[in-house]
């Protein structure tokens, strides 16, 4: 009987000990996503909403715990952090149309100084957590 103690013992020490190591895969913390924007013409009211719809999904990634169920408190939050990350995401960038659409406004048509290159922004977003 000592022995089969024993051996129930040094399990849950084995299983404890192997847990958190687990949970950290499980869980990775993020700060940021890379979403591509490089197939997109934000110039088009199409193309900048479609943006808007990715840089909302990354934010809610790096902003939630999707491994997990949550209670109410912590949807709030997680929620509260996606939008002010959003909001943060689509600033820093700066896009007119993307600005526009944002704000809520439907314009047909952008009229902005300088240089209307597709190619001003890069391939890729960084949409950091807020």
């Amino acid at each position: 009987m000592p022995r089969t103690v024993t051996l129930i013992c040094a399990a849950a020490i084995l299983a404890s000990a192997a847990t958190p190591s687990f949970a950290q895969n499980r869980n990775p913390t993020r700060d940021s996503e890379r979403i591509y924007i490089g197939d997109l013409d934000l110039y088009a009211p199409k193309d900048a909403q479609e943006l808007l719809d990715r840089i909302d999904a990354a934010s809610y990634r790096v902003c939630s715990d999707e491994d997990r169920p949550q209670n109410a408190m912590e949807r709030r939050v997680s929620r509260e952090c996606g939008m002010e990350t959003a909001d943060n995401t689509v600033n820093d960038l700066d896009h007119p149309m993307v600005n526009a659409l944002h704000q809520g406004l439907s314009p047909e048509v952008i009229i902005e100084e300088g240089s209307a290159d597709p190619y001003t922004y890069g391939p890729y977003l960084e949409v950091p957590k807020k």
